[in-house]
C-alpha cells in the first residue's frame, strides 16, 4: 500500500529544498491538467512502506485568487491526500502559521516541519516544541532541510500519522475527510457561535459534496465564492448564513478580517507563550543590520549595481576568460584535430569529414567552449538567490519600477531572465493583475539571457579583449533599460490599467550551502548538455548541410551560392542598415530563432576552418561597431523557440503572443540602428 503527501508551505520556507532532499533523482516535473503550473511528484520509501510525494505551490493562504493558491487549494480539497506535510519557517512562526490554521480546517491528517531550526538556536531563541505541539493539536518535528537534519524523523512521523488516519478511519466508519481530524480551538465569542451555527446549517450539504465542514463553514464566513459554489445552498440557508455573518460585521471589520484577526491572536497567544527570545526590543539580528546597508533608500541601487558589475567582470575578466581558451583549446584545437586524422587515416570521405570536424564538432564546440563563463554567471547568481539578496534586490527596484506601472513583484521573473527566459515568463503566474503579467512577458525577453552569453564571447573576445566587462556591463544595462522604456510605453497605450500592489517576503540571510549550489550547477549542466546533444548538434549538421549543398542537393565550392547563401542574401537587405548586411551573419540571426547558443554554432561553421579562430575570422569581417550592434541585435531581438512557446501558453491568446513577438522585433531593428550609428561615429 502506498500513501499520497500533500507538502505544503510559504514561499522561501524551504520546501523545495526539503522536496528534492526526500525525492531524490525520483521525482518528475509537469504541469497540472489545465494549469499552467509546475506540478512536482517524487517517490519515497521509508519504513518498509512507498508514498508518493507533491510538492504543491508556494503560497501564504489558500484563498482562490492567484493561480498557485487555486491549484493548492483544489488539489488538498478534490484530491484528499492521505497527509499534509505542512513545511513551516521557524524564524517567521506568526506569518507561517496563518497557512497551517486554515490547513488545519480542512480535517486532513497534517504533520508540521519546522524548518530552519538551526538559524532558532544560532540566534539564541528557543521553542518549546511540546507546548507549541500540544497547543495546535499537531505534530511538530524540527528539522534543517538545506543540512538534512531531522528528515529520517519526519518521515517516520509521517508515515505513522497516514497509519493512524487509516486506522481511525475503518474503526469509526466515517468519512474521514468530513470528521476526523478536529481543528485546533482558534475562535471565540460571536465569531466560534456563528460558525457552530453554520456547520448546523450546512453540514447534509458537506456530507453529500464530500466538504470538510469546518472549513467550509468559516469559508462562508469569508464569503469565498468557490465554496458557496460547491455547496449549492437553498435560498433559506443562504439568508439564514448571510444573517448570521451580518451580525459579525461592524463598521470598521468586515467578514474577512473577522476570520483572520481571530486566527492571528490565536496565533500570537500560542507564540507569545512557546517561543522565548534572546532578543528585546530594540534588538537587531544579521538580517536587520545587513538591510540597513543593502536596502538603504539611497545606497541600495548603486550596491546592486556595484555587486552585478563585480560578478560580470570576474564572469567575462581574465577567469572567465582563461577558462574558455582553455576548453576552446581541448576541443576545437586538440579534439577535432585528433578526429580529422583519424578520419583522414581512415580514407573517409571529404563531406563526412567536413561534416564531423566543421558541421558538428565546429558547431557545437563553438558554444561549448563559452560554457565556463555561463557556469560562473549561474554560480553567482545562485549565491545572491540562496543567500536572500534577491528578493531584497525586487524591493528595492519598486520604487524604480512603480513610476512605470510595474510592481517590484514583476522584477522578480525579470532577474530570473538573466538565466532562462523559460522559467522567468512562467513565473509571471504569481502576478495576479492580468495587465501586470502580459506586461512582464512582454519585457522579460529583453533581459539577457544566458543563451545569449556565447554571442557576447564570441564577438567581446574577437573585438573588445580590453572592456570584457565594460561591454558585457552595457549589454545588460541596454536590455533592462529598453524594458522600462517598454513598460512606459506600453502602460500608456496598449496596457492601461493600474497595478496590484506590492507585497513581498524579505527572509533572513542564509549562507548557501555547497549541497544546494552544487545541485543549482548540476541543474544547469544537465539542461545545458542536454541541448548541446538535441537542439545544437541538429542545429549544427542542419547549418553545415544547407552550406553545403544548394537547393539541388548539389556539393557547392562557394558557400554564398548554397542554400544559406540564398536564404542569407534575400534576408540581408534588412540588416544591411544595421551594421551586418551580410548573408553569414544575417542567416545567424535566423538561426539564433532557434537558440541563441545557435548564433555562435552558425557563424563558427561558416566562418570557421583553415586553421583560424572563430574570434580571429570575424575579426577580419566586421567592424568594431558592427559586432556591437551584432550583440545588441542578438540581445533584443524575438526569443529562442522555447520562449515564444512558453510565451503563447502564457499569455493564452495569439493576438497578444503576436503582438509581443511583433513589438520585440521592432525595438531590436529600432535600437540597433540606433546604437550601430552612434557607435559607428564614437569607435
Amino acid at each position: 500500500m502506498s500513501y499520497r503527501y500533500a507538502l505544503v508551505g510559504n514561499p522561501n520556507c524551504g520546501k523545495t529544498t526539503l522536496f528534492n532532499a526526500v525525492t531524490g533523482s525520483n521525482q518528475y516535473v509537469g504541469n497540472w491538467p489545465g494549469v499552467t503550473v509546475e506540478k512536482k511528484e517524487g517517490k519515497i520509501t521509508h519504513d518498509n512502506m512507498n508514498a508518493y510525494i507533491v510538492d504543491l505551490p508556494g503560497i501564504y493562504s489558500l484563498s482562490p485568487y492567484s493561480s498557485e493558491e487555486i491549484v493548492t487549494r483544489n488539489y488538498i480539497i478534490d484530491e484528499k491526500p492521505d497527509l499534509i506535510i505542512n513545511i513551516v519557517d521557524a524564524t517567521n512562526l506568526e506569518r507561517n502559521l496563518y497557512l497551517s490554521m486554515q490547513l488545519a480546517e480542512l480535517g486532513i491528517p497534517m504533520v508540521i516541519a519546522l524548518n530552519m531550526i538551526d538559524m532558532v538556536e544560532k540566534r539564541g531563541d528557543n521553542i518549546d516544541l511540546a507546548m507549541l505541539s500540544s497547543m495546535l493539536g499537531i505534530k511538530i518535528v524540527p528539522i534543517s532541510a538545506s543540512k538534512g537534519t531531522g528528515i529520517h524523523k519526519l518521515l517516520h512521523t509521517a508515515m505513522h500519522e497516514a497509519l493512524h488516519g487509516d486506522e481511525k478511519t475503518a474503526e469509526k466508519h466515517i468519512d474521514r475527510h468530513l470528521n476526523m481530524c478536529a481543528p485546533p480551538d482558534i475562535y471565540t465569542g460571536k465569531v466560534k457561535e456563528a460558525i457552530g451555527l453554520i456547520e448546523g446549517i450546512i453540514k447534509d450539504n458537506c456530507i453529500k459534496k464530500d466538504l470538510p465542514l469546518r472549513w467550509s463553514a468559516v469559508k462562508l464566513i469569508d464569503g469565498d465564492p468557490p465554496t458557496l459554489e460547491s455547496l449549492n445552498l437553498s435560498d433559506t440557508q443562504l439568508s439564514c448564513v448571510e444573517a448570521i455573518v451580518s451580525e459579525l460585521e461592524t463598521g470598521e471589520i468586515d467578514r474577512e478580517m473577522v476570520i483572520a484577526d481571530q486566527k492571528y491572536k490565536f496565533i500570537c497567544s500560542v507564540t507569545e507563550k512557546a517561543v522565548k527570545r534572546r532578543r528585546e526590543a530594540g534588538f537587531l539580528t544579521v538580517s536587520d543590520k545587513i538591510d540597513r546597508i543593502v536596502t538603504h533608500r539611497i545606497f541600495a541601487i548603486p550596491l546592486f549595481l556595484i555587486l552585478m558589475a563585480a560578478i560580470f567582470y570576474i564572469t567575462f575578466g581574465a577567469l572567465g576568460a582563461n577558462l574558455t581558451l582553455l576548453v576552446d583549446g581541448l576541443i576545437n584545437d586538440d579534439f577535432a584535430g585528433f578526429v580529422r586524422n583519424f578520419l583522414v587515416s581512415k580514407n573517409a570521405s571529404d563531406w563526412a569529414v567536413g561534416l564531423v570536424c566543421d558541421g558538428i564538432i565546429g558547431g557545437v564546440g563553438a558554444v561549448l567552449s563559452f560554457f565556463p563563463q555561463i557556469l560562473l554567471l549561474f554560480f553567482f547568481l545562485s549565491i545572491l538567490e540562496d543567500s536572500g539578496y534577491m528578493s531584497r534586490a525586487a524591493f528595492i527596484m519598486d520604487r524604480a519600477l512603480h513610476t512605470i506601472g510595474l510592481s517590484g513583484k514583476s522584477f522578480v521573473p525579470m532577474l530570473m531572465g538573466f538565466g532562462c527566459s523559460v522559467p522567468a515568463i512562467m513565473a509571471t503566474r504569481t502576478l495576479e493583475n492580468e495587465k501586470d503579467r502580459r506586461l512582464t512577458m512582454m519585457l522579460i525577453p529583453f533581459m539577457s539571457c544566458s543563451a545569449k552569453m556565447p554571442v557576447y564571447s564570441l564577438f567581446i573576445s574577437a573585438f573588445f579583449p580590453q572592456a570584457r566587462g565594460l561591454v558585457v556591463i552595457s549589454l545588460y544595462l541596454l536590455g533592462f533599460v529598453v524594458a522600462v522604456a517598454s513598460a512606459f510605453i506600453l502602460q500608456k497605450t496598449v496596457l492601461k490599467g493600474g497595478h496590484a500592489p506590492f507585497v513581498m517576503e524579505l527572509p533572513p540571510y542564509r549562507l548557501p550551502t555547497a549541497k544546494t549550489l552544487g545541485r543549482h550547477l548540476y541543474d544547469k549542466i544537465k539542461d545545458f548538455m542536454t541541448k548541446a546533444g538535441t537542439v545544437l548538434l541538429g542545429a549544427s549538421i542542419i547549418i553545415w548541410f544547407c552550406q553545403y549543398f544548394n537547393f539541388s542537393l548539389q556539393h557547392v565550392e562557394n558557400s554564398s551560392e548554397s542554400i544559406l547563401g540564398v536564404i542569407g542574401t534575400f534576408i540581408a537587405p534588412v540588416f544591411k542598415p544595421l551594421g551586418f548586411g551580410d548573408w553569414k551573419s544575417s542567416v545567424a540571426m535566423l538561426t539564433g530563432l532557434v537558440a541563441r547558443e545557435s548564433i555562435v554554432t552558425t557563424m563558427g561553421i561558416l566562418h570557421g576552418g583553415e586553421g583560424e579562430t572563430i574570434s580571429a575570422a570575424i575579426a577580419s569581417v566586421y567592424s568594431p561597431a558592427a559586432a556591437y550592434s551584432i550583440m545588441v541585435f542578438a540581445l533584443l531581438f524575438i526569443p529562442c523557440s522555447a520562449a515564444v512557446t512558453t510565451l503563447r501558453k502564457e499569455m493564452n491568446s495569439r493576438k497578444w503572443t503576436l503582438i509581443a513577438l511583433g513589438y520585440q522585433a521592432l525595438i531590436a531593428w529600432i535600437i540597433t540602428f540606433i546604437i550601430y550609428n552612434i557607435a559607428r561615429v564614437i569607435l
